[in-house]
């Protein structure tokens, strides 16, 4: 057994963060937001107040036509970070922080002017555990891109979406050395599991053995240079393993590359 539309918007405040991670470089093309905003009307513009209504999705690294989204949960996250460096103070900037599965969402109000953005994609903690739980993020920029007037600005033509990296199996079973199938084993779940350095707690993805013969994990924390994966067939109580691959340590490709981790096909020997 294993491991049991209202204009009216509240002064500017930093929102605390709930996930903390080391910052990494800025990568090209490779985060996702789409911005969009939502319209003027109705908001006034005596007001030196500003604010901007974000639009995010997520797709798979190299799902490079972005044909298929991911959902919140499908990804594992469970927060988006939004951050405004003050041209006035860079080092104290403005952080709002949303729920993913809002997939959109409204800054709190910040004086108007030139500001860089940052966007940042976290999982979910029930997920990632003590692993570092950032998934994707778009630095700001060395330099302001964007110029938020009074009221709630547009930018829906800003960036691309939040691109994560995961791993992909395959897996088969044999019986003494001959081809069978979930069902004659008894077998009803596949679960794939990996850590990352510095965590303690596997990051589990579960698969319907009987309906397909690859899975693609959560998430790869972002960052990540190797990690150690192992495979389990699993009972229909979700609790007894029938069969398990020990696995071993793989390398994590640059982000720049564009892939996935693929450990192929794996095989069951029952």
């Amino acid at each position: 057994m294993r491991r049991t539309s209202s204009c009216t918007i509240a002064h500017s405040k930093e929102v605390p963060i709930l996930f903390t991670g080391s910052r990494q470089s800025h990568f090209t093309g490779l985060v996702a937001i789409i911005v969009a905003a939502l319209a003027l009307a109705g908001c006034g513009s005596s007001s030196s107040g500003a604010s901007a209504s974000f639009q995010w999705s997520i797709y798979d690294i190299e799902d490079t036509d972005l044909k298929t989204p991911l959902t919140c949960s499908e990804a594992g996250a469970a927060q988006v970070v939004v951050t405004l460096p003050n041209p006035a103070t860079p080092q104290n900037p403005f952080k709002n922080a949303f729920s993913c599965s809002a997939m959109q969402a409204s800054t709190s109000s910040v004086p108007a002017g030139d500001y860089t953005v940052g966007f940042a994609l976290y999982g979910d903690p029930a997920t990632y555990g003590n692993a570092n739980t950032l998934l994707d993020e778009e630095p700001p920029e060395p330099s302001p891109s964007y110029h938020l007037y009074s009221g709630t600005n547009d930018y829906r033509s800003a960036t691309p979406p939040f691109r994560v990296q995961s791993l992909v199996v395959d897996w088969v079973l044999y019986s003494q050395g001959a081809p069978t199938t979930c069902v004659a084993v008894g077998a009803k779940y596949v679960d794939l599991e990996f850590t990352v350095g510095g965590s303690s707690t596997p990051i589990i993805s579960r698969f319907d053995c009987t309906a397909v013969s690859t899975g693609t994990s959560f998430p790869i924390p972002y960052g990540a240079t190797s990690l150690q994966w192992q495979l389990f067939l699993v009972d229909p109580s979700g609790q007894q393993d029938i069969g398990n691959i020990p696995g071993a340590t793989v390398d994590v490709p640059s982000r720049d590359t564009g892939t996935d981790v693929d450990l192929g096909a794996q095989s069951f020997d029952l």
